[in-house]
């Protein structure tokens, strides 16, 4: 659970073979009920890739991410929000 306006944060297992600073892309559209918020993931070393999230308002959010690494493709992700 994450607390309204804080910080939500998925880790995912990606490659990091190349540059995949510049050579993969990875966002998620975050969804809870008719809203919805796209945020883009970033590399941080290692073959580790984090999405954060901030909910807006309580709530279910499920996302599934888009790349172009089969490995964080079409993961699925949860946050409940309280307020």
């Amino acid at each position: 659970m994450t607390e309204q306006y804080k910080i939500f944060e998925s880790v995912l297992s990606g490659t990091a073979k190349g540059n995949p600073y510049t050579d993969i892309w990875l966002k998620a559209v975050f969804v809870n009920g008719s809203e919805m918020i796209q945020v883009n993931g970033f590399y941080c070393g290692g073959g580790t890739y984090k999405i954060r999230f901030m909910p807006e308002r309580p709530g279910v959010w499920t996302a599934v991410t888009e790349s172009n690494d089969p490995n964080l493709n079409r993961v699925t992700l949860a946050c409940e929000s309280y307020p």
